[in-house]
């Protein structure tokens, strides 16, 4: 079995939110990391952490398990989780690796992206999402 190193982001479509490897650990085991949901940067508006959010990623030798909790996204809407996974996270021109390393630079960056989970916003626009990826090929990925 192949080891894969675990450089994992989670990224929510349908919303510019997400939690990136980058984000403080809050968490002394490096296999269990949990972090808060921030809004993505864009050309306009810095990153910005969403209060009273918070995202679990624990690693094992099996695979890796998410919960998400976050809020300020549209009610009603869907919203859908996705793992995003580099595979060689030391190739990232930026550290940790953005935006452009996952998508401008996939082949190099050798990223997977995979459907993780997917729920409807409740009236207040908060949501909370879990999923399991299991270790080695990453089974009807993308990119």
């Amino acid at each position: 079995m192949t080891k894969r190193v675990w450089t994992v982001s989670l990224l929510l479509a349908g919303a510019a939110v997400g939690v990136s490897s980058g984000l403080p650990t809050y968490a002394s085991d490096p296999r269990h990391q949990i972090r808060p949901v921030e809004h993505m940067a864009s050309d306009i508006a810095p990153a910005r952490e969403i209060p009273g959010t918070a995202a679990m990623l624990r690693t094992f030798e099996t695979g890796a398990t998410m919960t998400l909790s976050t809020a300020e996204l549209i009610p009603g809407h869907v919203t859908t989780a996705w793992w995003v996974i580099i595979n060689k996270p030391m190739l990232c021109e930026a550290k940790p690796c953005s935006a452009q390393d996952v998508i401008g630079r996939s082949k190099i960056v050798e990223t997977q992206i995979v459907y993780a989970d997917g729920v409807i916003n409740d009236s207040n626009g908060k949501a909370q999402f879990a999923a399991y990826l299991p270790q080695g090929p990453v089974k009807n990925g993308w990119y």
